[in-house]
């Protein structure tokens, strides 16, 4: 759902919602409800039987006791006002020129990888509130994404792998790997290994970086539908900016879950792209090498991969940062059309800002002149 510039908006749960005024009168103002409003106000706060009472014992109107509901409403509504304050004081407007569009469901923030486990879809709760603290809202539309469909991420990904993302959970995770079309998937068993692998590099093990969680296909299938939503967005022009800060899975590989990285939702808005665009610059800015994106588009020289990541030993064991490729000299699928479209950035431990700053903008825009792309897409 989009909104307009001038209307009174809040993002809630991922959907634009306009403010309704609650009728009744404040709970704080200490005043009496006058009594031809009365009506309304037993329609708004119930009556008696409900223990509301409207009037008191001499008959006069009263207010009512403050309830929980009471508080945390004019609270938001405080919250929201004190936004709203905020907006016209930075004067914060639509970018000029520029269409934006946020594509969100606030069901991802409710998943949960593990205890142990370094993914936190929560923080996604945390960007939100940011976007809602300052105001962002409204300087762009806002759309509650949907579910990918299972033929969409087949784009990409091998058909026995998403059917078995579409049906995996803690409780069928068993049952499923002894499938023969899943099962062959399955890597081999050692002896040694510290997690008990099965198909598709998924686990219920404690430590995998890819496990199996209550509620992941839901997870899976709308991170990838917001991503997509926002593909749309720009393919039909009706965006020039889109923007899913729950996509950006960039590990996963197209029969095979990576890096806490299962559906590859960029390769799957690329893939779109192409249909409309020439050329697409991938820039991909975590800390962690696009190994998932470089991989898919190594043969292929209407995309281009730029890469800025950390590199090189992860700790004094010689162990490589994860996952270990994106090394200066890797440049794309040698002897094919591919090569030389891909760029990586390998980066040390202890880079600074201004450093940083002077290295992303001296490449990304020597990059940008040399491919002259019609689409940029940023991770």
């Amino acid at each position: 759902m989009s909104y307009s510039n001038n209307s009174r908006a809040d993002l809630h749960n991922g959907i634009v919602q306009q403010w309704t005024p609650r009728p009744g009168p404040s709970p704080r103002s200490g005043s009496h409800t006058p009594a031809d409003d009365e009506d309304d106000y037993a329609a708004a706060h119930g009556d008696g039987a409900n223990g509301y009472h409207i009037v008191d014992a001499e008959g006069a109107p009263a207010s009512p006791p403050i309830t929980e509901d009471d508080e945390r409403w004019w609270r938001d509504q405080e919250r929201n006002e004190a936004i709203m304050r905020g907006v016209e004081e930075m004067q914060i407007t639509r970018p000029r020129g520029h269409k934006v569009s946020f594509h969100y469901n606030s069901q991802v923030e409710d998943m949960h990888f593990g205890k142990t486990h370094p993914m936190k879809p929560w923080r996604l709760t945390l960007t939100k509130h940011l976007v809602l603290g300052y105001g962002l809202q409204y300087a762009m539309d806002t759309y509650q994404a949907v579910a990918a469909g299972k033929d969409q991420v087949r784009a990409f990904h091998d058909s026995d792998y998403v059917d078995f993302l579409s049906e995996v959970s803690p409780q069928t995770f068993e049952q499923l790997c002894q499938i023969e079309r899943f099962a062959k998937h399955a890597p081999p068993k050692h002896e040694h290994d510290s997690v008990d692998l099965g198909p598709f590099n998924l686990s219920t093990s404690p430590g995998a970086d890819c496990p199996v969680f209550d509620g992941m296909s839901t997870y899976l299938f709308l991170y990838t539908g917001a991503t997509l939503a926002a593909t749309h967005q720009l393919t039909t022009q009706n965006s020039d900016i889109a923007i899913n800060w729950s996509g950006g899975l960039h590990h996963a590989h197209k029969s095979e879950a990576s890096g806490f990285c299962y559906i590859n939702d960029i390769v799957l808005a690329i893939l779109d792209m192409l249909r409309v665009y020439a050329r697409v610059l991938y820039i991909d800015i975590d800390v962690h090498h696009g190994d998932g994106v470089e991989e898919a588009f190594q043969r292929q020289p209407r995309v281009m991969t730029l890469s800025y990541h950390r590199y090189g030993p992860y700790d004094d064991t010689g162990h490589k940062f994860f996952p270990g490729t994106g090394d200066l000299t890797d440049v794309g699928l040698r002897g094919t059309v591919g090569e030389h479209f891909a760029l990586n950035v390998p980066i040390p431990s202890g880079i600074d800002d201004r450093q940083y700053k002077y290295l992303f903008e001296s490449t990304t825009s020597r990059a940008i002149e040399a491919f002259d792309p019609s689409a940029i897409v940023l991770q």
